[in-house]
């Protein structure tokens, strides 16, 4: 689709090498090469471009830098009229606050999503959260985790088949087998949500509460673990 095409412009290199070839002219950059695409800034130690197709493979220390966002790879493959980089080899994805690192990442520039599929960890200020894949938003900072996922934090550890967390919310939100475990109390659902900032579960499926004292299973259950105040419906069993 070129309907909106944003032509990737050169803006400097130590050695620009102008080669001609079936599928169109190629242009070789040499030392410290610098690139744009509307507000993205590229840069590299070398890269090749395709002037015709609008493409473009850059090599050693390349920054994809934008407003709140940056990202860093060992090289990167990226297609112009899509605004999408794959980027491979000690890959970072930062909003500022948030760094995501992984080996492989496919990084849309317009929409600030990037994706991985052969592991990743995303850390915050507090809480280290990794998986087999998974993508993040630097705009709207929702990010999606599935496989093995395991979360670490001071005050709380999640272990889960697939899952969503905001890094500025900080809301956990589940769409699979999950168990937060807490110093005082073990979590287990299915699906739903929970605020670690505020320590509000709301789990809209089969779940269950357990602690030093008590055990709560049920259909839905609302907990506020910092008022101690939970609310339980559906088949509902108790343990005092």
């Amino acid at each position: 689709d070129t309907a909106n095409k944003i032509n990737i412009e050169i803006l400097s290199a130590n050695f620009l090498d102008y080669v001609q070839t079936d599928s169109g002219a190629i242009n070789k950059l040499i030392g410290n090469a610098s690139m744009k695409q509307g507000e993205a800034f590229m840069y590299c130690d070398s890269a090749y471009f395709n002037l015709a197709k609008n493409t473009m493979e850059a090599f050693g220390n390349v920054r994809v830098v934008q407003p709140g966002s940056e990202a860093q790879s060992d090289y990167m493959r990226y297609v112009g009229n899509q605004k999408t980089g794959y980027l491979k080899g000690n890959v970072m994805l930062t909003d500022g606050r948030s760094h995501l690192w992984s080996e492989d990442l496919t990084y849309n520039t317009a929409t600030k999503v990037g994706v991985y599929t052969q592991g990743g960890t995303l850390q915050d200020s507090t809480t280290t959260l990794s998986s087999n894949a998974g993508s993040y938003n630097t705009k709207t900072k929702d990010a999606r985790f599935t496989g093995e996922v395991i979360v670490t934090d001071p005050q709380y550890n999640i272990v889960s088949d697939d899952m969503g967390y905001n890094t500025e919310t900080k809301v956990v939100t589940f769409f699979a087998p999950s168990v937060v475990t807490s110093d005082s109390s073990v979590l287990t659902t299915s699906c739903g949500s929970y605020d670690t900032k505020n320590e509000i579960a709301h789990f809209k499926c089969r779940s269950s509460i357990l602690n030093s004292e008590q055990y709560i299973e049920a259909d839905t259950i609302d907990h506020n673990r910092k008022t101690g105040v939970g609310f339980a419906k559906g088949n509902v069993i108790a343990l005092d």
